[in-house]
C-alpha cells in the first residue's frame, strides 16, 4: 500500500518525483554545510524548465532515425557486437566472478577487454583460467589509474555497442540483451541505463541503509531505483547514472578519453555526455547488475579519497563548460563540397560571427595550415570515396591537420583509421550537423584540462604467464637478402624479448639460414609429401602466432586451428604475376592481418592486391642501430 501510495503521489519519471529525490538528497546531505543544500534547491528550483527543455532537445546527428541509423557509424564497427571493458587493480579474488558474469550474457555476441592496471596481487592467474575463451581479450599496461586503464581499453572496441564493469561487480544474465533492446529500439536514445541491486563483500543483498537511501524502497532493501528524468542532472550533487548502462560506440569514439585530470572520471563523461547527447533509463524496473558495496569500493572510500570535494569542483567547472558551450557556433562548409554533400547541405555554408567557434568542413585538399591555423577552428575533413587512394596521399595532412575524418563509405572509412582514431561513416545529410557535434564534444571533453597530464602509455597484450610465447617466422625460400636479413633481424628482436621463436622454410635454403642456425633460431623444413599434414602436426606442438613473410601457404590450416595467421608486406611487390597475385587474394579470408612495413605498402596491398583495409596494419620499418652504425 504505501508502495500504492507514493507511485501515486511521485510518478515514475515525473517532475515531482524529481523533484522530491532532490529535496531529499538536500536534507541527507545538509551536514556537508549550506554550499550542497543550496545546490539542491537550485537544481529544484529549475525542474519545471529543466525538463521541458531537455524533453525538446532534438537527437544528436548520432542516434538519426531510418536509414541513417545503420550507415553512421565509426570505421571498423560490428555490428550487433557489444564491447565491455573489465579494468582491474588487485582484486584477484573477485575478477573470476566478474568475467564469468559477463560470459555468461543471454546476449552472446560480445568482446570482453580486460586491462591489467599494474596489479601486484596475482591476477595474471585468473586470466589463465578463461584463456581458452576466444570472446576475451587481457591486456597490461603499468599502473595508470582508472580513466587511462578505461581510454586504453575502449581503444580496441570495435562493437556496435559499449559498456564498462568493474572487477568487483556482477552483470545479472539478462543486462546486455536488455539494454541492446532499448537502445534498437530507441534510434534516439544515445545511452542507456537500468537500476541495480546493492550487494554485500560476500556477495549477499545489501540490507545497510546506509547506502542510497533515497533510492530505496524501504531501508534495507537492497534494490537500488534511479530517477527516471535525466532534467537537472547538470545541476545536482548526485551522479544517480550508476554502474548498469550501455552506449552506442559511435558516441564513445566521438566523446573521446575518460578524463584522468578531475578525479571523478565517470561523472564528468556522464556530464559531458547529458550536455550533448541523449541519455535514458530503461523505463523499467528491472535490476540488471549487482554492484559490491566493502571497504574498498569506491563509495566506501570516496572521503578518503576526496571524492565529495571533487564534485564540489566538477560542477562549477561543468557550467563554465556549458556557458562556453553556448556561445554561437558556425560551421563553414568548404565550397568544394557542394556536390558531395548536395546542394540544399553545402547552401548551408556561413561566415564564422565575431566571437563564435567556428568550425571547418573542408575536402582533403584543403587540409592545410591556412585551414587549421586558427586555434578557434575545429577541421573535418570529407572524403567522398570517389578517390580510392586519397587517404593515403593526405595521411599526413588528415594527422596533423584533422580532428576528425568522415568518409561517404565504409571502405573509405577504413583507410581513414590507418591514421587516425576519428574516422566515422556518416551520411552526407548530417556531414554538418556530425562535424559541429564532434566539435562541441571536444570542447567539453577539453575544456580547462592539461593535455600533459592527459598523455598515457598503451596497453600491451598480455603474454603467456608460465611460458615464452611462441612463433614461426614462415618464408618460401631463404637463400640470401634484403628479405632474410629483415627476417633475420626480427627472429633475433623477438627472441631477445623473450620469445620462443622458429624459422619454417617451406622452399629453398641457402647461406641465411645457415646463418640462422648459427645464431642459435631453430630451423625448421618440412617434407614435401604430406605437407599439409605435416604443418598441422607443426600448428598442433604449440604456436601462437605464425608470421608470412612473402608466403601464403597454410593460412586456411591454420585459420582452422585458431592459430592468427599474420603476413607482412614489405615493398610494393610489383613484380608479381597474376597467379602470385591470386594466391595472395585467396589467402584474405584466412589471414588476420597484414601487417605493412609503410602507409606505400598498404596503399599496394589495398589499392592494387585487393586486400580489404580493414585488414591491414601499418608498421613502420624501423633501422637497425647496429647495422647503421656500422
Amino acid at each position: 500500500m504505501a508502495q500504492r501510495l507514493r507511485l501515486f503521489a511521485f510518478p515514475r519519471g515525473s517532475v515531482r518525483e524529481r523533484v522530491a529525490f532532490l529535496a531529499k538528497v538536500s536534507v541527507l546531505e545538509v551536514r556537508r554545510g549550506p554550499r550542497a543544500w543550496w545546490s539542491a534547491v537550485r537544481c529544484a528550483a529549475r525542474l519545471l524548465v529543466g525538463q521541458r527543455a531537455h524533453q525538446s532537445r532534438p537527437p544528436s546527428p548520432l542516434a538519426p532515425t531510418g536509414a541513417r541509423a545503420t550507415t553512421l557509424t565509426f570505421a571498423g564497427e560490428v555490428a550487433d557486437l557489444v564491447s565491455v571493458v573489465l579494468p582491474v587493480y588487485n582484486q584477484a579474488s573477485l575478477l573470476g566472478d566478474a568475467i564469468a558474469s559477463v560470459l555468461a550474457q543471454t546476449h552472446t555476441n560480445l568482446e570482453l577487454i580486460v586491462i591489467n592496471d599494474g596489479s601486484v596481487d596475482g591476477v595474471e592467474a585468473v586470466f589463465d583460467r578463461f584463456a581458452s575463451d576466444r570472446r576475451v581479450r587481457f591486456l597490461t599496461q603499468p599502473n595508470q589509474k582508472l580513466p587511462k586503464a578505461l581510454s586504453n581499453g575502449f581503444d580496441l572496441a570495435r562493437g556496435e555497442f559499449w559498456t564498462w564493469t568493474s572487477a568487483d561487480n556482477l552483470m545479472e544474465p539478462r543486462h546486455l540483451e536488455r539494454l541492446v533492446a532499448c537502445l534498437r529500439a530507441r534510434p534516439d536514445v544515445d545511452f542507456v541505463f537500468a537500476d541495480y541491486y546493492a550487494i554485500d563483500d560476500r556477495g549477499q543483498m545489501l540490507a545497510d541503509p546506509a547506502f542510497r537511501p533515497h533510492n530505496r524502497r524501504s531501508p534495507t532493501a537492497p534494490d537500488i531505483h534511479l530517477p527516471q528524468s535525466m532534467a537537472g542532472y547538470n545541476d545536482g550533487q548526485d551522479n544517480f547514472i550508476g554502474p548498469c548502462f550501455l552506449y552506442r560506440g559511435r558516441v564513445g569514439k566521438v566523446m573521446g578519453d575518460y578524463s584522468p585530470e578531475l578525479g571523478v572520471e565517470d561523472y564528468d563523461y556522464w556530464l559531458r555526455m547529458n550536455t550533448i547527447m541523449r541519455m535514458s533509463h530503461l523505463g523499467t524496473e528491472e535490476l540488471l547488475y549487482r554492484y559490491r558495496v566493502h571497504d574498498n569500493s569506491l563509495y566506501a572510500q570516496s572521503k578518503e579519497l576526496g571524492i565529495p570535494s571533487r564534485k564540489d569542483r566538477l560542477l562549477p567547472l561543468d557550467r563554465r563548460r556549458r556557458q562556453e558551450l553556448a556561445r554561437p557556433w558556425t560551421v563553414v562548409v568548404d565550397a568544394q563540397l557542394t556536390q558531395s554533400l548536395g546542394n540544399d547541405e553545402a547552401r548551408k555554408k556561413a561566415t564564422p560571427e565575431r566571437g563564435a567557434h567556428t568550425v571547418a568542413l573542408v575536402p582533403p585538399e584543403r587540409l592545410t595550415p591556412s585551414a587549421a591555423g586558427n586555434r578557434a577552428t575545429h577541421v573535418v575533413a570529407w572524403f567522398d570515396g570517389t578517390d580510392a587512394e586519397a587517404p593515403y596521399r593526405h595521411r599526413d595532412a588528415v594527422r596533423a591537420h584533422a580532428h576528425a575524418c568522415l568518409a561517404a563509405d565504409a571502405t573509405t572509412a577504413d583507410r581513414l583509421a590507418l591514421f587516425t582514431d576519428q574516422a566515422f561513416v556518416v551520411p552526407a545529410g548530417v556531414a554538418r550537423a556530425f562535424a559541429e557535434l564532434h566539435a562541441k564534444s571536444t570542447l567539453l571533453r577539453d575544456f580547462k584540462q592539461v593535455p600533459a597530464q592527459r598523455h598515457r602509455l598503451p596497453a600491451r597484450v598480455r603474454l603467456p604467464s608460465d611460458r615464452a610465447l611462441r612463433v614461426v617466422l614462415q618464408v618460401d625460400d631463404f637463400a640470401q637478402g634484403g628479405l632474410e636479413q629483415v627476417v633475420l633481424d626480427l627472429a633475433r628482436t623477438l627472441r631477445e624479448a623473450g620469445a620462443d621463436v622458429r624459422l619454417l622454410i617451406l622452399g629453398k635454403v641457402g647461406d641465411a639460414a645457415t646463418h640462422a642456425a648459427a645464431l642459435g633460431i631453430a630451423v625448421v623444413q618440412l617434407p614435401t609429401a604430406e605437407r599439409d599434414r605435416h604443418y598441422q602436426a607443426l600448428l598442433r606442438s604449440g604456436v601462437d602466432v605464425l608470421n608470412a613473410h612473402y608466403s601464403t601457404f597454410g593460412a586456411d590450416l591454420a585459420a582452422a586451428q585458431g592459430v592468427p595467421f599474420v603476413q607482412t608486406v614489405h615493398n610494393t611487390y610489383v613484380w608479381l604475376d597474376a597467379a602470385q597475385t591470386a594466391a595472395i587474394r585467396r589467402s584474405v579470408p584466412a589471414t588476420t592481418a597484414f601487417a605493412c612495413v609503410s602507409a606505400e605498402a598498404a596503399r599496394y596491398t589495398d589499392v592494387v592486391l585487393g586486400v580489404p583495409p580493414n585488414k591491414l596494419i601499418v608498421l613502420t620499418n624501423g633501422i637497425e642501430p647496429s647495422a647503421a652504425s656500422a
